[in-house]
């Protein structure tokens, strides 16, 4: 996982309602769809901000130019802002071509990015390699379907791509696409107290309830990120308005995972060798909320 003050987590989501348009009778009829994009984050210890601006996207047909997408006003972002589900729209209804796809990028200025590091530490700027040239890109394909609906997720994990290197903050982003029309979650209530003993955990930073990793498939290794056996994604553990600790894990394929919580607290950029707690297996359906409390007892 990130390490310490760089646990964050990223999604991009795009909702794509497809529709004829028809030409002249001496033009062939050509399918486009309706976009919406938003943005989606997940709860992070110990960073207050992370300030990112956004002008526009870019998405690349596989038999066409690129189609640039230019916002009439910059999307100011605190991804912090974003979390459990809540989304920031970026466009909405934008018509765009039917058909395959090469890859996706978001548009940033790359001169007005930042972390809040703490009430302390102060803003910092974040820098990413290249940005200015490419952004922040998703070199996977994917299909808008002719006549129809599909509604994509772009996961851009933070958590993982965040780097602290020679004092300096860089964001080298790695994404996965979801087709959230069939997307499920697991949310659940966490007994912080009781993990906390049967794993040992002590001397814990203010603040901090520990994080749950999810695997793909049943009965998987667990691991931290960088190791053999990385999660397919984390939630930071958030004590909330129920007066519970709770974790929520969205936009997910339907499959097997594996859930794991740690307490443990890394303090380098390297896999560790981190405290799990025992592993449960849950199943994610389409357009289902799995619901695991942990630890599950059986």
């Amino acid at each position: 996982m990130m390490k310490g003050i760089l646990q964050v987590s990223v999604l991009v989501l795009s909702s794509l309602g497809l529709a004829a348009c028809g030409g002249g009778s001496d033009t062939a009829a050509i399918a486009t769809g309706n976009a919406t994009f938003a943005l989606t984050d997940a709860p992070v210890d110990g960073v207050t901000a992370v300030n990112v601006t956004v002008t526009g996207l870019e998405l690349k047909p596989a038999s066409g130019s690129v189609q640039t997408i230019t916002f009439d006003r910059p999307k100011h972002l605190n991804l912090l802002d974003l979390r459990d589900g809540k989304t920031a729209n970026l466009i909405l209804q934008r018509p765009l071509p039917a058909g395959d796809y090469n890859w996706v990028r978001l548009i940033l200025d790359t001169s007005q990015q930042s972390v809040q590091v703490n009430a302390t530490g102060g803003t910092q700027p974040l820098t990413i390699p290249s940005g200015a040239e490419t952004g922040l890109k998703l070199v996977r394909g994917f299909t808008v379907p002719s006549g129809g609906n599909i509604n994509f997720v772009l996961d851009f994990n933070l958590r993982k791509s965040l780097v602290l290197a020679n004092g300096a903050y860089l964001l080298k982003p790695t994404l996965r696409i979801v087709d959230e029309s069939t997307a499920g979650e697991i949310t659940g209530t966490v007994d912080v107290a009781t993990l906390e003993q049967q794993l040992g955990c002590t001397n814990l930073p203010s603040g901090y309830n520990g994080v749950v990793y999810l695997y793909a498939g049943s009965n998987a290794t667990v691991g931290d990120y960088g190791s053999n056996n990385e999660p397919y994604l984390a939630s930071v553990v958030t004590y909330g308005a129920t007066s519970n600790y709770r974790y929520t894990l969205a936009h997910l394929p339907p499959g097997n995972y594996t859930l794991a919580y740690t307490c443990s607290v890394d303090d380098t950029s390297t896999a560790e060798s981190l405290k799990y707690s025992s592993t449960t297996n849950v199943t994610v359906q389409a357009n289902q909320t799995a619901t695991v409390n942990l630890p599950n007892i059986l």
